[in-house]
Parts: structure tokens; C-alpha cells; sequence
């Protein structure tokens, strides 16, 4: 197979932000699957936050990335070669591919991928609404916060994969009507300056602070907001009272 496969390998363990350094670039040629194996050709992948806590040596929920391996990550991609039962040429399929061009899955590794349908949904959907953080975001909700009739729902999605593009929404959980997005007290500004990763409630009141030092709070479940602090360091976390 005259292929030539781009990956990115773990170099070193980063001490806070990652660093170019920490990472090596590598080219190597891609060989015919084995018995039981299967070649993707990666087409998405999903930059997690969850990435970061991978590379970090230590006991964990999952085995930290070792060091000289491709990057794990989540993905979608369409099967190019297969010498599994499983799979055929043409497949769509979506599970942990690694940062790189081309995955060759073993046996093992290939029970993890999902065949998707790229008719019904675009590929991207299947890694994001559908993938790991839409599904933690649905079960998150529903299954573990259990929220009943009555309540409020504030919704923060400013974190994960969407990176720190803000937008609160709400809806009453016995209201027929859709999320709406909370506009009223928000500054013009708010869609894209707001990291709602500090996003806070207790009962009714609900407080946000800004990357410029300003701290929003609202005392109707997000209906309205108004202007609590500014001139503060930038703020990172809020707690409830």
C-alpha cells in the first residue's frame, strides 16, 4: 500500500498548557491490514478536554497516553481496508483513531468502532451531538441530574469541543416550548467573551464571571442578569454560596 501515514506522538509530559515540544511529528508508510484488522482514513477528529488529563502520567479512569505514542483521540473516518468480517470497504465509522491521518485498528482495537451513517447525519454530528460529549451532556442531564417538572434547566456551552464561544440557554422542564437563549442584561458582547465554564447556581440565583473581570448575577433563573462586579482579575470559577 503506497500510502504515507501524518501523526502526532506524545513527546514529553506537559507542565501546564502543552508546548510544540511536547509533541513530535511524524511520517511513516501505512502497511495492509493483518488478520483481524482494519485501515480508516480519519476525515474528523473530537479535541476533547479530556485530551489534556490523558497526558498526565498518574492512575486515572483511563491509562494516560504513553510517551512516543499517537495522541488518543476520538474520531470518524471511512474504512479503506479491512481484513475483518466486521467491516467492509466504504464504512463510515467513528471510535478512538488517535491524532493522525490513518488508523490501523487490530482485532482488539476494532471492536471499539461504531459503523455510522453519513445519509441521515453528517459525518461531524456523530463526534459531537452524538459523540462522547453530546451523549455526556444528554445522560449528564437526565439520567444522573434528574431534573423534574418545574424546574429550570441553565444550560453553559461554552467548554468542550465548542470551545469558549458562550451562550446560556432555559426552558422550563413542563413547557412544551424550545431552549430559548437569555439575551435580557447581557452586554452585546457576551456570545464571545464569556467563558460560562464559571457559570454557578443556587436555587434561583445564577452568576457568571468574564475574562475581563466582570461578574454577572441573575435572581430569576437566568431570565434577566445584571451587572454584580467589574475591575476584577479575570475570573476563572465561581462557587455558590
Amino acid at each position: 500500500m503506497n500510502l504515507v501515514n501524518h501523526q502526532f506522538r506524545l513527546a514529553a509530559r506537559p507542565v501546564g498548557l502543552p508546548k510544540r515540544n511536547d509533541w513530535n511529528y511524524v511520517e511513516e508508510p501505512v502497511r495492509d491490514p493483518g488478520p483481524g484488522e482494519v485501515l480508516v482514513k480519519v476525515l474528523y477528529l473530537s479535541l476533547d478536554p479530556a485530551m489534556r488529563g490523558w497526558m498526565n502520567a498518574g492512575r486515572s479512569y483511563i491509562a494516560p497516553v504513553e510517551i512516543g505514542a499517537v495522541m488518543r483521540a476520538g474520531g470518524a473516518g471511512r474504512v479503506i481496508a479491512s481484513a475483518n468480517p466486521a467491516f467492509t470497504v466504504g464504512d463510515h465509522v467513528t471510535g478512538v483513531v488517535g491524532v493522525q491521518e490513518y488508523a490501523l485498528m487490530d482485532a482488539q482495537s476494532a471492536k471499539g468502532l461504531v459503523k455510522v451513517d453519513p445519509k441521515l447525519l453528517p459525518l461531524p454530528v456523530y463526534v459531537s451531538a452524538l459523540g462522547l460529549t453530546g451523549l455526556t451532556a444528554y445522560f449528564g442531564l437526565l439520567e444522573v441530574g434528574r431534573p423534574r417538572p418545574g424546574d429550570t434547566v441553565l444550560v453553559s456551552a461554552s467548554t468542550g469541543p465548542s470551545g469558549r464561544r458562550s451562550a446560556v440557554y432555559r426552558r422550563p422542564l413542563d413547557s412544551p416550548a424550545p431552549f430559548e437563549r437569555c439575551r435580557a442584561g447581557l452586554p452585546p458582547w457576551f456570545p464571545d467573551n464569556i467563558d460560562t465554564a464559571c457559570l454557578a447556581a443556587s436555587g434561583t440565583m445564577v452568576a457568571f464571571g468574564t475574562i475581563d473581570g466582570r461578574v454577572f448575577w441573575s435572581w430569576d433563573a437566568g431570565a434577566t442578569w445584571d451587572l454584580a462586579a467589574k475591575g476584577l482579575p479575570e475570573v476563572r470559577c465561581i462557587l455558590p454560596a
